[in-house]
């Protein structure tokens, strides 16, 4: 049921919403979805729980043989992490400046560190000289993704 329900609210979700948007707008939706015709405090916590989950993944799009994954990096941070969820996009700093490359390899060597995959399997689809990329991880799936990333 609670698969069913997110199916059919999900779409309807403006992707740059963030989770408190979300969540109050979830929580605004009309008796149907937070029942007994009472609005707020109605819709079950573990329905909104699976629905904020999907939200914070929404940058990760599961193909046959791997995983996509949106990313907006910014460059020249005093470390190099994973921000978390931006709207539709993984938030990424690197230390390295954007200059032959240098960003690309440790943007694929961050990934493949906290993903636990050999850097031959990450690629970058589109975005070389972008600040947002979409990158391709070979062998994986969504669960095993998100289970790396710590539910970012």
């Amino acid at each position: 049921m609670t698969a069913a329900i997110s199916r059919a609210v999900f779409p309807y979700l403006v992707p740059s919403l963030g989770r408190k948007d979300i969540r109050d707008t979830l929580l605004d939706l009309s008796p149907p979805l937070a029942g007994g015709g009472r609005g707020r405090g109605k819709l079950k916590r573990s329905l909104l729980v699976h629905i904020l989950h999907m939200a914070e993944a929404m940058y990760i799009e599961e193909k046959p043989s791997g995983v996509t994954i949106k990313v907006r990096v910014s460059l020249r941070s005093s470390s190099a992490q994973i921000t978390g969820p931006r709207g539709d996009v993984l938030g990424i700093k690197l230390t390295s400046p954007p200059v032959e490359g240098r960003a690309n390899e440790e943007l694929i060597g961050l990934l493949a560190k906290r993903l636990r995959v050999a850097r031959s399997s990450i690629r970058i689809v589109t975005g070389h000289s972008s600040r947002e990329k979409v990158l391709f991880v070979e062998g994986v799936d969504r669960a095993y993704v998100m289970e790396r990333l710590g539910g970012q």
